[in-house]
């Protein structure tokens, strides 16, 4: 089947647009960054947003705007404050691709955010989607937004039977939200849809749009009973809303083993900062180092790895699993207490106080670590 929808869907835009945008005026969630059209708060907001949801993202975007509240600020803040914000959202590369952005938006236009797409898409970071939601809910531009949420309640309303991540698909899921958002921009015009003062009505419905793949139209539990355009939906009339959309196979993933040091020495803690390119750059961490094969991690052998000799006694306290990209990992965690070694780790490392550390941008898996009875400062 091929999609079912589409030469009727363009005559039903119209009610589709108004019906979905006057559910959003009564159904939105009240969420801080939807009550202002700062460019910047959106932008950050947007951005913090992919990959993560909403209810995770309200105090690191409150935190963020309130010590970097402009992308001056931004641009001029140091990597270690910018990834201390950012700690715990992962993928940190989109922390510092903002405040390269910043920069930019510094030099190139003296601090006023770009409001045309082709200037937002120059940002680095900054693609489509991201171009759009800004277009749209800060500058209220006709320009389609295609995240996760609208790129599922699309393929099943449309009926998209095809992978939703091939080329075809996401040209005609690109086409349609255009269509839509432009649809929505005509009935603003002509009064249909009317603006408020912190509010514009094509990023209202664009985020229309997000909001009901979110909180209605969901991966797992579909609701297809509150949905406000279920009327015209081919997925809910067909009784196929769990098979769409359709996504090619999942890839491989790799199971590995890491081993870490907890080390200290006179109420200080060792640890070491991680290189200035490749996974979480410049962020600091304990000690650690792989640990292949399937051998039972003794004592002795970790004093090997780690070239330890027996100033320290160490026990394993802890047994953390975590993922990064497409690779499992299981990371042993290694208590020792005794000597201090200044040298052990060369020039990347510190020996730092349990409130020193506690300031530091740490890996997810190490602030776990961190969270260690006896390893966090207390009230």
């Amino acid at each position: 089947m091929m999609r079912q929808q589409l030469s009727g869907f363009e005559s039903s835009r119209e009610s589709f647009v108004r019906l979905l945008a006057s559910w959003f005026r009564g159904a939105a969630r009240e969420l801080p960054w939807r009550k202002t059209r700062d460019p910047y708060a959106i932008w950050v907001a947007e951005v913090m947003l992919q990959q993560t949801q909403a209810r995770t993202v309200v105090g690191y975007w409150e935190r963020w705007m309130r010590i970097l509240p402009t992308p001056s600020d931004l641009a001029s803040a140091s990597t270690e404050r910018i990834l201390k914000l950012w700690e715990g959202l992962g993928y940190y590369s989109r922390a510092m691709n903002l405040r390269r952005a910043a920069q930019m938006i510094q030099e190139r236009w003296n601090g006023v955010f770009p409001s045309q797409e082709a200037q937002l898409l120059e940002l680095p970071g900054v693609g489509r989607y991201t171009a759009g939601a800004i277009g749209s809910i800060a500058f209220g531009k006709a320009v389609p937004i295609v995240d996760g949420n609208v790129a599922r309640v699309l393929a099943r309303y449309l009926g998209i039977q095809e992978n939703i991540q091939a080329r075809a698909s996401v040209d005609q899921l690109w086409a349609e939200a255009r269509l839509l958002v432009e649809e929505a921009a005509r009935q603003g015009h002509e009064g249909l849809l009317p603006p408020t003062p912190v509010r514009t009505v094509t990023g209202d419905f664009n985020e229309a749009l997000m909001e009901l793949g979110a909180v209605v139209c969901t991966v797992a539990t579909p609701r297809c009973g509150d949905c406000p355009v279920n009327a015209g939906c081919f997925a809910r009339a067909n009784g196929v809303a769990h098979e769409l959309p359709r996504s090619a196979p999942k890839p491989k993933t790799f199971n590995s083993r890491n081993v870490a040091l907890l080390l200290e020495f006179n109420g200080r803690l060792l640890v070491q900062k991680r290189p200035k390119t490749g996974v979480n750059a410049n962020f600091w961490q304990f000690p650690q180092m792989s640990a292949p094969g399937t051998a039972a991690l003794t004592t002795s052998r970790v004093r090997r790895l780690f070239g330890l000799g027996h100033e320290y006694a160490l026990a394993r306290v802890a047994s953390i699993r975590h993922s990064v990209t497409r690779h499992r990992i299981v990371l042993e965690v290694f208590h020792g207490s005794g000597r201090g070694n200044e040298l052990l780790g060369g020039e990347s490392s510190r020996w730092v106080t349990k409130s020193q550390l506690s300031r530091l941008p740490l890996t997810a898996a190490h602030r776990r670590i961190a969270k260690h009875p006896g390893v966090a400062p207390g009230p």
